[in-house]
């Protein structure tokens, strides 16, 4: 399957949730975070719209190393973590 580029000038939550294959839940947290700048182009303000651009300045902004990785690579020298319950105290053994 080829990838296909964004093809509209703007896109609801849901329809740009599914053009970069995300749930709509992990787009909606990233507008929360404001990490992804979404439009109102009605007055009342109800349907939220993101544009082109900001999608596409969103996506070239995503981290290319795994969080998981990153959380790794935090800990101080010589921590040892599987030693530690889960309330961060060291295991009597």
């Amino acid at each position: 399957m080829t990838e296909q580029p964004l093809d509209k000038l703007a896109y609801s939550i849901p329809n740009f949730a599914a053009a970069v294959d995300l749930s709509v839940d992990t787009i909606r947290k990233a507008i929360d975070r404001n990490d992804l700048i979404v439009s109102y182009p009605t007055v009342a303000g109800k349907k939220p719209i993101i544009t082109k651009k900001n999608g596409e300045l969103w996506l070239d902004n995503l981290p290319v190393e795994s969080p998981r990785d990153q959380r790794s690579s935090t800990l101080p020298m010589g921590s040892d973590t599987s030693r530690r319950s889960h309330f961060g105290k060291p295991r009597p053994y």
